[in-house]
């Protein structure tokens, strides 16, 4: 049989990280790498991920996740990141773990 019906859909996830305050040292968001991990957890298959920077009263970033997931999983994977997003970002400040290839003040 030439065409077959995939076992995985192609789903997608937007979320919002507000814009952190202002540093003159690298950062890491945490919870980019936890929505990743989830996605990937709950066996979905990352394609692409989007983003667009807001600027303005409302500064922030809008990243879009697509990736091939069934929709049984993606329920789960939903709410599991829902429960994640509903605490506060935290902005870890990397200056005490260097990252390489980096320059620091």
């Amino acid at each position: 049989m030439l065409w077959h019906k995939p076992d995985k859909q192609i789903q997608s996830l937007s979320v919002f990280i507000p814009a952190p305050p202002p540093r003159k040292t690298p950062y890491r968001e945490r919870k980019i790498d936890q929505i990743t991990e989830i996605i990937g957890e709950h066996g979905g298959i990352i394609y692409k991920i989007d983003s667009k920077i807001l600027q303005g009263a409302t500064e922030g970033l809008w990243l879009t996740y697509f990736f091939y997931l069934n929709q049984p999983q993606y329920k789960k994977l939903s709410s599991e990141i829902d429960t994640l997003l509903d605490s506060p970002f935290e902005y870890e400040n990397e200056k005490e773990n260097k990252i390489e290839g980096l320059y620091y003040d």
